[in-house]
């Protein structure tokens, strides 16, 4: 096991809040349209009778009419048979005419003629082999259950197990609908449970955290959030001394348990994540080890702005100071143009006009100048992306305070996790957005390396590139070429 492993087992959400999902779900109007297949025979019945032609009568069609009108009174929720485009629109226009004892006109009769053809073209004419098949499939298709039936059953399986607990068994909840199910619901036996259902149960799953992230069942530090909890509580657990949770609080031994976990926590985080930036929900788990192990926790909260005053919330500036200190004269500051040291007496001084000013013009926006007591509504920094990329620049997205104020390691080494940046950034249809986070996450992890290992992960990344399709080799040609500019300047 290593330094950084997570010993205790945990879960994404408990049983109990999986069943309350489950119960939530109601029905898709695109599914419940679906189900009603009674419009199917109807329109094939209509299509039938003006195929027939001159061996149809005015009662047959009267017939039609009116059970026409009885399927829209029981059957609301699909709108297909009032698109009055419709070939089925078009027919039934076309027979009341002909019931109301009116001849159809050569515009009617020619849209009539088109409308059948469409129609025969598209599924065949009822009765074929093509269109017997097509109905039966499409009858097979109705007749399953619907996915809300099936949540619903398996909410009921979960509420019968540990509410506050996740589950060591994930298969058992969603295994086929069984002979007495089906008794008490009317579900078809054998019924399978659909992948959405099984895929929200999965999250229930009671695993050591790299084991959820290996079956991706965590796919992002905001489902590791409630790993904080989990941590405090298993180190606050009966065995780890003769103190009750709150007698403990203070003791020293809490507080370098708090930390060690703290860091174990912080640093799986990283190495599972290592080009996305920390959520606020993850973020906010790791403030609450921070202050039980006595340490600072320096993060940038969003939103960084109050949204009508536009004032930089007090939270962003330590963050700044942290990543200056951490930062100065590295990779990460000669690649994004940062005077560290600037920016540090901007944070130590709490000068937030100047910090907004500072973004402004990173951001090649014009100057904030004065604010009047009743802002503009111009670009705020509460909302402005542009404005809002360049603090979570300043403030590394938050990793600085991983290293400077919890002194994280990751076992994999910075290299390692430089390379999973890279790795995200040139990944197929990654978005410019997504391709500038992973970017701004590569060099962090090697302002963190050594020379050696930096020129190392530059020369694969080089490797790595000449293997891309030469679209995504050109597009982050100058991302590259800039990165080892600023790892190869003097003094780096």
């Amino acid at each position: 096991m290593t330094e950084n492993t997570i010993p205790y087992a945990t879960q994404v959400r408990t049983a109990g809040e999986v069943a309350r999902l489950l119960a939530r779900r109601r029905p898709r109007p695109a599914l419940a349209a679906e189900r009603e297949a009674v419009w199917r025979p109807f329109e094939d019945e209509l299509l039938a009778y003006w195929l027939r032609g001159a061996d149809t009568t005015l009662a047959e069609g009267a017939a039609l009419l009116k059970r026409y009108e009885a399927l829209a009174a029981a059957h609301p929720l699909t709108g297909r048979h009032r698109d009055p485009r419709s070939p089925a629109a078009v027919l039934r226009r076309a027979l009341l005419e002909r019931v109301s004892g009116r001849e159809l006109s050569s515009r009617s009769a020619g849209l009539v003629s088109r409308a059948t053809a469409s129609m025969v073209a598209r599924h065949g004419a009822p009765g074929s082999a093509a269109h017997t098949r097509l109905r039966q499939d499409q009858a097979r298709r109705a007749a399953r259950p619907a996915h809300h039936e099936l949540a619903a059953l398996v909410s009921r399986r979960l509420a019968r197990l540990d509410q506050d607990s996740g589950l060591s068994d994930v298969d058992a909840p969603v295994a086929p609908v069984t002979a007495e199910e089906a008794r008490e619901t009317g579900l078809p036996v054998g019924t399978p449970v659909p992948a959405s259902v099984r895929a929200l149960v999965a999250t229930a799953l009671r695993a050591p955290a790299a084991v959820l992230v290996q079956r991706g069942v965590a796919t992002s530090a905001e489902d590791l959030a409630g790993l904080a909890g989990s941590l405090l509580a298993a180190e606050l657990a009966p065995g780890h001394g003769p103190y009750t949770p709150d007698e403990r609080s203070d003791a020293p031994e809490v507080r370098d348990s708090a930390r060690a976990a703290l860091r174990r926590l912080a640093a799986f985080g990283l190495e599972s994540f290592p080009a996305a930036d920390p959520t606020p929900r993850f973020l906010a788990g790791l403030a609450a080890l921070a202050g039980r192990a006595g340490l600072c926790a320096s993060f940038a909260l969003e939103p960084y702005a109050d949204t009508y005053t536009r004032t930089v919330t007090a939270s962003v500036l330590p963050a700044a100071r942290v990543s200056a200190e951490l930062l100065h004269g590295t990779p990460y500051a000669r690649y994004f143009g940062i005077d560290f040291v600037a920016l540090r007496e901007l944070a130590r001084a709490d000068d937030r006009e100047g910090f907004e000013q500072l973004c402004a013009e990173r951001a090649a926006l014009p100057r904030p100048g004065l604010r009047p007591e009743r802002p503009p509504p111009s670009p705020a920094l509460a909302k402005n992306p542009a404005l809002v990329e360049q603090v979570r620049i300043l403030t590394s997205g938050n990793l600085a305070p991983l290293i400077g104020e919890f002194g994280v390691v990751p076992s994999t080494g910075w290299d390692a996790l430089a390379r999973a940046a890279f790795t995200e950034a040139r990944r197929r249809g990654a978005t410019a957005k997504r391709t500038a986070r992973a970017w701004r996450h590569l060099l962090f992890h090697l302002s963190q390396c050594d020379a050696d290992r930096r020129a190392a992960v530059l020369d694969w990344i080089d490797s790595e590139t000449a293997r891309l399709p030469a679209a995504r080799a050109a597009g982050l040609a100058p991302l590259i070429a800039d990165t080892r500019g600023a790892c190869e300047l003097p003094g780096a």
